[in-house]
């Protein structure tokens, strides 16, 4: 009996956590939050890019 209450709350307390609060994030849609505003935005994502694949290039 006791084995039974232990699993029981087991259970229920799992599932009770069990809650999906997490909002997705979406970034193949591009809209105006987060697009490039200036020149240096695209220029900073498009070296955040390639100084990876430079730096392996290199060694």
């Amino acid at each position: 009996m006791k084995r039974t209450i232990i699993l029981l709350s087991a259970c229920l307390i799992g599932l009770a956590s069990c809650k999906n609060t997490a909002e997705p994030n979406v970034y193949s849609i591009l809209t105006e939050a987060n697009a490039f505003q200036t020149k240096a935005d695209a220029v900073a994502a498009v070296n955040g890019v390639v100084c990876p694949f430079e730096t392996t290039k290199r060694n």
